[in-house]
């Protein structure tokens, strides 16, 4: 079987991680995830948007974030390990600080949720203001970074995994560094002594063996998990992954960071305005809000250029054990050959 000490440390069944992402609350992916052997992980970002009056709901932040928590404790099976995702912009630090206390809470008053999860995941800003937090609770600490300077800060701050999620990723990316994943996992895997975690181009067998012949542990997917069954997004928006090529992808600038998305009428004319200096925080914000009410073509669609390799939508534990089964297979053939 095919482990790491990715594995070891969260006590998973596989070296694979779903990467948080938005603007939906991705609990069922999460618990899928879990399920079938990888790392489930919990996004906050919805709630953020919820607080800071960029959505109708009215849910509160803390309260949302306790409610998938328990859902996923409650959903996921004996031995399946999950994480929360709590980015930490410099302007976000109180809702993070919230975050971690809601994550502490449940912790202690619930032994199935104290047995299931293992790690916070960390992005977007410094984990030095969260990780003696993070290691106050027993939790481990992964950090997304997109330069191995970034790494080595992290690796400094004591972070227990990095996670280099290079420039062909979805959603939020460098936009002042765009590193390939190739350039960037082989870069951190050896500037730092931390295990290193890839992300940005992931989604088959192939892929899982690369990664682990640059060095990593394991992968970190977005968009592949997001053309699942059990993902929460919005059908079309799979089905516009399905029929994107590895060229219908731009980055632009969101009102959280740069961000990779599909191209559509809302990324494009968000791009003119970008090039013209027009501030666009508005128009970017209701980019987001389209998304979530089903308007695709209007709306924010993160996906990575692996998005030309995905052409069909898979229930979360077919896609793992095909992947495990694709990458083993790939090593033996290639142990043959030498």
């Amino acid at each position: 079987m095919l482990k790491t000490v990715l594995c070891d440390s969260l006590g998973i069944k596989y070296p694979l991680i779903q990467g948080a992402m938005a603007p939906y609350t991705t609990v069922k992916l999460a618990t899928a995830v879990s399920n079938a052997g990888g790392l489930g992980t919990l996004t906050t970002a919805g709630f953020t948007f919820q607080k800071m009056g960029l959505l109708k709901e009215k849910i509160d932040h803390k309260e949302g974030l306790r409610a998938i928590i328990r859902e996923i404790t409650d959903s996921t099976i004996s031995g399946a390990a999950f994480a929360v995702n709590i980015p930490t912009l410099k302007h976000a630090i109180p809702l993070a600080r919230d975050y971690l206390d809601v994550v502490k809470e449940e912790l202690e008053s619930n032994p199935k949720t104290r047995r299931k999860l293992k790690a916070i995941v960390t992005s977007a800003g410094d984990p030095a203001v969260l990780i003696k937090s993070i290691k106050d609770v027993g939790l481990l600490c992964m950090h997304i970074v997109p330069t191995i300077q970034h790494a080595k800060t992290a690796q400094r701050a004591g972070v227990d995994f990095i996670i280099a999620s290079g420039t062909e990723g979805g959603g939020v990316v460098s936009y002042e560094y765009p590193i390939t994943t190739l350039v960037l996992v082989r870069g951190v895997v050896k500037a730092v002594k931390t295990p290193v975690i890839a992300a940005g181009g992931f989604c088959d067998g192939a892929g899982l063996v690369a990664a682990l012949a640059l060095g990593a542990v394991g992968i970190q997917m977005g968009t592949r998990f997001i053309a699942t069954e059990e993902c929460e997004f919005h059908r079309d928006y799979k089905e516009r992954i399905l029929k994107a090529s590895e060229k219908d992808t731009l980055i632009t600038i969101m009102p959280y960071g740069p961000c990779r998305q599909l191209k559509t009428e809302f990324s494009l004319k968000l791009q003119e305005l970008m090039s013209k200096g027009v501030d666009a925080s508005n128009y970017a914000w209701e980019g987001v809000r389209n998304t979530i009410e089903g308007n695709m073509e209007n709306g924010f669609v993160a996906a990575g250029q692996v998005a030309g390799l995905i052409d069909e939508i898979l229930p979360v534990k077919v896609l793992v054990e095909r992947i495990v089964q694709e990458a083993e297979e790939i090593i033996k053939n290639l142990n043959s050959k030498l």
